[in-house]
This record gives C-alpha cells, structure tokens and sequence, in this order.
C-alpha cells in the first residue's frame, strides 16, 4: 500500500468531488453495502489477528480503509485537526 493512502496533513476534509459508490448508490439508502463491506473487512482483520499478522502498519492501513469505506458511502469529514497530547494531566 502506498502512503498516498494515508492523509500526510494535520487537518482534512472529504474532498467535494468524493462520490458514492455504486453499489452503496444501488442499495437505495439502506445500510447493506457499508454492512456487508464492513463485516468483510472486519472478519478480514480478525483472520490477520489470529494470524499474528496484524502489526501497526497493518492496523494503520485497514483503518484508512474503513475510512475510505465511510467516505464512499456518503460519510463526510468536515474537520479533522491532528491531535496533541496535553501537556497537563486530564485528571
């Protein structure tokens, strides 16, 4: 997987020009293309896990790809800004 997969930036919005697939389109508004897509990819993680197959960058990739999934459906992120950790305590 190349990393023009990944978003290098450390803000993001789905780009206008994002269009739905065409088989989410063909589902008529019902959830059964992201649900079927999505417990693929799920069950394809699972079989990596158990394989011990599963390092970081795997994890990183599949997690985009869910994100893809999300955004070729209709899903829109309108403001991503990269997180920092605190530098005081939460709690």
């Amino acid at each position: 997987m190349s990393k023009e997969h990944f978003i290098k930036t450390n803000n993001y919005q789905t780009p206008e020009s994002q269009s739905r697939a065409l088989l989410d389109v063909l589902s008529l508004g019902t959830p059964a293309y992201f649900g079927t897509r999505f417990m693929s990819m799920l069950f394809g993680n699972r079989k990596l896990a158990l394989a011990n197959k599963f390092d970081t960058h795997t994890w990183a990739r599949r997690s985009m790809d869910i994100f893809r999934l999300l955004e070729s459906c209709g899903g829109k992120s309108v403001s991503y800004t990269h997180l920092t950790l605190p530098t005081t305590p939460y709690v």
